[in-house]
């Protein structure tokens, strides 16, 4: 038979309201209920980088840093040159990241393409994985999650060709020959702050 107070819209935020005692059903004890404010869930976007070259590692076996672009900081991320980003506020966020996978102009033989997010050096979550077998062939992935980030912690992606097929491929960027359309990026990010905000309460 459950001890807890139980309650109606169960939240951790302040009691608004207390509405006396009632049952959870037949044969269980009266115990006392309150009543919680709504709570609205946000996101805001904390950074937003992403690069418009192409970059491929220098052969098998050899993993290869993704950049994503210039250098920038925000109020809780900061990018630098070689694609670190550095948590500058601890928090909840939601991970957004589009790969451009493919080959272009290569050989014969099929590619095979991993690429991984590390925190802190270490891998965070499974590889994505493409086998590439012919040239001109692009595949987007895409990274999609929430995580808990603490201050100092350095978010990192890499690429890399398996040894177990051919030494071709990489992020591949799109660059539009007709005026007025913007690049298609390699890599792409996007980090939004998960803010929980209680509703106001008449």
């Amino acid at each position: 038979m459950p001890t807890e107070t139980f309650k109606i819209l169960g939240s951790t935020e302040s009691v608004v309201e207390s509405v006396g005692n009632m049952t959870q059903g037949l044969g269980f004890p009266l115990r006392p209920v309150e009543t919680y404010a709504p709570l609205n869930v946000l996101t805001v976007e904390a950074i937003r980088a992403f690069s418009i070259v192409d970059q491929e590692p220098t052969g098998l076996g050899v993993a290869l840093q993704v950049t994503l672009g210039a250098p920038q900081t925000t109020e809780t991320w900061d990018l630098d040159a070689a694609g670190a980003l550095t948590c500058l506020v601890d928090d909840e966020y939601t991970l957004s990241i589009k790969l451009q996978l493919g080959r272009r102009g290569s050989s014969g033989g099929l590619a095979q393409i991993y690429a991984r997010m590390l925190v802190d050096g270490v891998q965070d979550t499974p590889s994505v994985h493409v086998i590439l077998d012919s040239p001109d062939f692009e595949i987007p992935l895409v990274f999609f999650g929430n995580r808990h980030f603490q201050v100092g912690e350095v978010l990192t992606i890499e690429v890399i060709r398996d040894l177990d097929g051919a030494n071709e491929g990489g992020l591949v960027a799109g660059n539009p020959d007709v005026p007025g359309w913007n690049d298609s990026p390699s890599v792409g990010i996007l980090l939004e702050r998960v803010t929980v905000v209680t509703a106001a309460v008449p």
